[in-house]
């Protein structure tokens, strides 16, 4: 996850998911979720930008779940 930390607008998510379909989602500190989307068609390797527009100052977390695991990383906004 770049920038990190973040202010507005968007982070990049280096993804590097064997298989082409992962689920995203975010949480905050409570647990609470507060973004998921599927991401279905991408690439092994890849970059992704990641809008951060909605996401009042905190730590959250950034699950990304596929077919041969999960992925945990800390976000932070400024």
């Amino acid at each position: 996850v770049f920038p990190n930390p973040a202010s507005t607008g968007n982070v990049n998510l280096l993804l590097d998911i064997p298989t082409n379909e992962a689920v995203l989602s975010i949480t905050d500190l409570n647990g609470k979720l507060v973004q998921s989307q599927k991401l279905i068609g991408i690439d092994p390797l890849t970059v992704m930008p990641l809008s951060v527009s909605g996401l009042s100052a905190g730590v959250y977390t950034i699950r990304v779940a596929h077919a041969n695991g999960v992925t945990n990383n800390k976000l932070v906004i400024e």
